[in-house]
């Protein structure tokens, strides 16, 4: 339907500003609302929500023109800070629920599309912290959703760069019993409690290859489980670097949405700089968790058992996606050594914040 809401699920650091921007513009008659789901909705001010936009953020290929990123909450934040309803359990603390959306959760999603809808404008949402959820919010809500992915190891390595957000730790933290982490068997929360127990009061500089290999993991289920409910998926490796995938994906979204968008200025770095970090790690994390139909089936009920609602993409839909996955990241052939870098892990609060020295 060409007025359904559109859902953009996406990581930090993977281009999801630019796609999301694109959306923004008042020809389309959008009404766009940046990571509904961010903690800063606890305590976002009239003041923030007027400042902050990629101009101001190192990222490097975004264009200086754009709306301060929490601009469209304007009308629902309240006089003593926070978005009305939100809560900071629908932040990264819910990345892989262990059951049902809650009504809150939901109830506050539905108050971003009426707020939109009484404007007779279309809503887009531009998540960062929803990949362990698409099922959900399909299951909840009428839209088109779109999944986006890029190379993990730029992702890791911008994350350290620029972000220092930490924020896959804090998702593998909280991650529940009975959710998908659990079902699947993935043992990252132990993997973190081994690695930095006891957690410093101060500053630690870990040095850990286990860690590393936990990102790899992490963004391995994470991106297929968003896939198996897209609509659509986008690889932003591709829309930068092959003008046939380029139209081909245009064409498609435009099918799906009505919205002709102009991506002709996609930008990334050389699609053929190499891995940062072995290389093993990210085909170690494919391997261990879609490395055969078996396993992807196990995967694929896990997903359905905690989200409630069948999945939208078939097992030869992710396998296809992994082929891609091969053909454009690097593999092992790239590299033959693991390029250690020191993270420096900061717990305040429940935060991780990491840098490059």
């Amino acid at each position: 339907m060409k007025n359904e809401s559109i859902f953009l699920h996406a990581l930090p650091r993977t281009s999801s500003t630019y796609v999301f921007e694109k959306l923004r513009r008042p020809a389309y008659d959008t009404y766009c609302y940046n990571e509904p789901h961010h903690e800063i909705h606890a305590t976002l001010t009239r003041e923030q929500a007027k400042k902050g936009s990629s101009a101001t953020w190192p990222a490097g290929h975004h264009p200086p023109d754009f709306a301060p990123y929490y601009f469209e909450y304007l009308p629902l934040l309240q006089e003593s800070g926070g978005t009305l309803a939100y809560k900071r359990e629908y932040g990264v603390a819910n990345f892989f629920p262990s059951g049902p959306l809650s009504e809150g959760e939901i109830a506050y999603l539905r108050l971003l599309e009426e707020n939109a809808r009484k404007r007779n404008l279309r809503p887009v949402y531009g998540f960062c912290h929803s990949f362990g959820r698409v099922g959900h919010i399909r299951k909840a809500f009428t839209g088109v959703h779109v999944v986006q992915y890029r190379n993990p190891h730029q992702v890791l390595a911008s994350l350290m760069k620029l972000c220092g957000e930490g924020f896959f730790c804090s998702a593998v933290k909280e991650a529940k019993p009975g959710s998908l982490l659990d079902r699947i068997g993935f043992a990252g929360p132990d993997i973190l409690h081994a690695e930095l127990d006891p957690v410093p009061e101060s500053l630690a500089l870990v040095t850990s290859p286990a860690l590393y290999a936990l990102f790899f993991e992490f963004y391995v289920i994470g991106v297929i489980a968003g896939a198996f409910y897209a609509d659509l998926l986008l690889s932003v490796d591709l829309l930068a670097h092959d003008t046939d995938y380029r139209a081909a994906f245009t064409r498609d979204f435009e099918k799906l949405t009505g919205i002709a968008v102009n991506f002709a200025d996609a930008k990334l770095p050389d699609k053929h700089e190499g891995a940062i970090y072995n290389p093993t790690f990210f085909e170690d994390a494919i391997e261990k968790y879609a490395g055969s139909e078996e396993r992807l089936k196990v995967f694929k009920n896990a997903l359905e058992a905690v989200s409630g609602t069948p999945v939208c993409k078939s097992i030869q839909d992710i396998q296809e996606m992994i082929e891609i996955w091969k053909t454009i990241f690097p593999s092992s052939k790239c590299a033959d050594d693991l390029i250690l870098c020191i993270i420096i892990f900061k717990f305040s609060f429940g935060e991780i914040g990491v840098h490059l020295p």
